[in-house]
């Protein structure tokens, strides 16, 4: 009877848990069809990420059409800011695929992000803060990178994802 008692009473430090996802959406917005914003929206609903990450954005429009989704699931959703990719396939092909990284704001606050070059597309560093009541003396910090490797068949390609 005592030891449940002092169980009782022990110090507990609390947890948070939270789910991230990563979302390939192909060309999104440029390629069609137009209501893949629809069912990327019913995904969401079922699966309520705290962090989303995307690849294969198109424009500034699809990443915002992408927080609409996220914020009819969670008025708390936030994105980073969107980048036009600065990489290139140096054939002159400049590739408009890029990634983004969006967060529940009443669980992370972002930090920081940088954009990393390669010669495909680039790699997204994003630095969060996790929303603590002591996040000043004790932060808690969570680095993500969000990148998309060049896909495509073949001994060169493979070569150049190495």
């Amino acid at each position: 009877m005592l030891w449940a008692f002092v169980l009782c009473f022990a110090p507990v430090n609390g947890q948070t848990t939270f789910k991230a996802m990563f979302y390939n959406v192909l060309n999104y917005p440029d390629q069609g069809p137009t209501d893949r914003i629809d069912n990327l929206g019913v995904i969401l609903l079922d699966y309520q990420p705290d962090l989303f990450m995307a690849c294969e954005i198109n424009d500034a429009q699809g990443a915002s059409n992408i927080l609409d989704e996220l914020q009819a699931v969670k008025a708390e959703f936030s994105a980073a800011n969107f980048v036009t990719n600065t990489s290139d396939d140096m054939t002159g092909n400049q590739n408009d695929l890029q990634n983004m990284l969006y967060y529940d704001s009443s669980k992370f606050i972002l930090e920081a992000q940088t954009e990393i070059t390669t010669i495909f597309r680039d790699f997204n560093h994003y630095t969060l803060k996790l929303n603590t009541v002591n996040q000043d003396t004790d932060p808690i910090i969570l680095n993500v990178i969000v990148c998309h490797l060049k896909s495509a068949s073949g001994i060169d390609n493979q070569n150049f994802r190495l």
